[in-house]
């Protein structure tokens, strides 16, 4: 754990040439990132390291944790999101802040009688999904024929917009505004 912590201080010790580190409050969360200065009055240019943690109380917590180049997200990109009742995680890469390859979602509601959990990979091009959906909807496999199920094609969609659509907004700036990948075919 150690070592995950001090790698992070390490990516944020000294800005590259032509930019600052700032590190505080940023939209009620606690941030680390590099940015580019802008001209007085003008929004500041995220480029360079990201990092993000929201502190809700009783336990919940949100974070975000990625790259920007010129105001886009770039690269691969971690969200969590922890609350007392349901729990999203999403892994994602981003070509100038779209996703783009391969794209891990994660999805816990937990209920009084039962929990619904849901954990799949899936791999995203031009907005689209391509190829097998592999992993868990429900607590039920996904099986290699699922488009051929209008129910579970659009069980599929909604948590995957419900995983997207919060976790995105962690970390607000540097996507393309988008709706979230869909399973219509390229």
């Amino acid at each position: 754990m150690k070592q995950i912590i001090s790698g992070i201080v390490d990516r944020f010790k000294t800005a590259p040439e032509g930019h600052k580190i700032f590190r505080g409050i940023y939209h009620e969360g606690k941030a680390v990132y590099s940015y580019i200065p802008s001209e007085e009055g003008e929004r500041h240019i995220f480029d360079g390291n990201f990092k993000i943690r929201y502190q809700y109380g009783g336990g919940k917590y949100a974070e975000a944790n990625g790259e920007y180049k010129n105001d886009m997200k770039q690269g691969h990109w971690e969200f969590l999101r922890h609350g007392f009742t349901t729990s999203r995680s999403l892994s994602a890469d981003f070509i100038d802040g779209q996703m783009e390859g391969t794209l891990d979602c994660m999805y816990l509601k937990k209920g009084i009688s039962q929990n619904d959990y849901s954990k799949f990979q899936l791999t995203v091009h031009e907005g689209k999904i391509t190829g097998d959906v592999k992993g868990i909807l429900n607590d039920e496999e996904i099986p290699a024929n699922f488009r051929e199920d209008p129910n579970l094609v659009n069980k599929l969609e909604i948590i995957l917009d419900e995983v997207v659509s919060v976790l995105l907004s962690l970390a607000p700036r540097g996507h393309i505004r988008q709706e979230p990948p869909s399973f219509i075919s390229i």
